[in-house]
């Protein structure tokens, strides 16, 4: 990976970061957010679900080789189970910022 490719995966990684916050914003409450329980328990939102939809839309966007994989939806909207991915993929992980396991509750 050349450098020119470092900041420009650096960049774009600080612009999903920027496009997180602003959905995460828009929508804070300070008592919480309202969740419903993913198959394994933990609790998931609506803005979660809001935040990886627009990440991958971004990524898919401007990045259409790469792959998502996020903490709600995986490899896909509804991915099936996990297949490795061709090396000459970039591949991101995302974890939204609403504290899915610790508390259903804003990170300040």
């Amino acid at each position: 990976m050349t450098a020119d490719r470092l900041a420009d995966d650096l960049a774009f990684a600080f612009e999903l970061a920027d496009l997180a916050d602003e959905i995460t914003r828009a929508h804070f409450q300070p008592g919480g957010f309202p969740f419903e329980n993913k198959y394994d328990g933990t609790p998931v939102t609506a803005i979660d679900w809001a935040v990886e939809q627009a990440i991958r839309e971004r990524v898919a966007s401007r990045r259409p080789r790469d792959v998502v994989l996020g903490e709600e939806a995986g490899g896909g909207e509804h991915p099936p189970p996990p297949a490795p991915l061709p090396r000459k993929r970039e591949r991101g992980n995302h974890d939204d910022t609403d504290g899915p396991s610790t508390g259903v509750r804003p990170v300040r």
